[in-house]
């Protein structure tokens, strides 16, 4: 997924072998949706479906991944959408200005939208030429997540696993506490988060531009930090907050169980009203 990843298992000396076979398992776990999801992977059924323009026979983490992303598209109001994959292409490919910018998004404009997508458990279709799509925004947490469930499955019940910051921890006893950074030095946290059963996710340009709005216009938000009860949701509300700014405060006091951390560009930080709760 062209990030690290950890697996933090808490257990006796006696079990180390066996610790370290559930974490293998777990790694395995992360390789088989890498190797489904991953628009880097040349063989994935992501590449597939962008290079075709369609896909027979999807996997059900694809069905999944692709109702996610349907429901995050309308909740953001089309801000969050999987198939800015031209756009991020043309980015990547570097512009000199905002006009370039623009001339570029022009070319691209017309095939970003998530309405193109036709799909069933049967097969996925794209309804223009020209579409790709991109799990960057939900894939790490959706990995997360499975990993989790991979090691209750096994019997572990005192785990954190993180993906590129994307982190779910459970635990039956006691928090893991996980740093928050700083989006303007790499350095240095700006909160410590205590976790139990939940996930927590952070997203931002800080490090290299890769959320961007399908209108290609600027956001103002340095980061955004989510907690929710699953990896797959902080992961997508992330980048949505990264996307709309301090909109985000509105989507979330209607989300159950859900906390948001805005960090603006001129460093401003704003918290929903429970985020503090969490806070060492």
């Amino acid at each position: 997924m062209g990030t690290h990843g950890t697996i933090q298992i808490l257990g006796e000396e006696s079990e180390k072998d066996k610790i370290l076979s559930y974490i293998k398992s777990g790694f395995m776990e992360v390789k088989r949706i890498e190797n489904l999801l991953s628009h880097y992977a040349c063989d994935s059924e992501v590449s597939i479906l962008n290079q075709n323009g369609f896909l027979e026979k999807p996997s059900e983490d694809l069905i999944y991944l692709l109702n996610k992303s349907k429901y995050f598209f309308e909740l953001s109001n089309g801000l969050f959408d999987i198939t800015i994959q031209p756009l991020l292409e043309l980015i990547n490919d570097g512009f000199t200005d905002s006009i370039d910018l623009n001339r570029r998004l022009e070319k691209v404009r017309d095939i970003i939208n998530f309405n193109y997508l036709e799909f069933d458990k049967s097969r996925v279709v794209f309804k223009k030429s020209g579409v790709k799509i991109t799990f960057g925004g939900i894939a790490k947490g959706y990995a997360v997540d499975r990993v989790i469930e991979v090691l209750k499955k096994m019997g572990v019940n005192t785990a954190l696993v993180d993906i590129g910051g994307d982190i779910k921890a459970i635990s039956k006893k006691y928090a893991w506490i996980v740093g928050v950074r700083n989006p303007f030095r790499k350095d240095e946290i700006v909160t410590k988060i205590r976790i139990r059963n939940q996930a927590i996710a952070t997203s931002g340009n800080y490090e290299r531009v890769h959320i961007v709005r399908p209108d290609g216009l600027p956001t103002n938000v340095a980061s955004v930090t989510i907690l929710a009860e699953n990896a797959v949701d902080a992961d997508a509300l992330a980048t949505i907050g990264v996307l709309i700014g301090e909109e985000m405060l509105q989507i979330i006091e209607n989300l159950p169980n859900t906390e948001a951390l805005i960090i603006m560009n001129n460093g401003e930080q704003i918290r929903t009203p429970n985020f503090n709760d969490f806070e060492e």
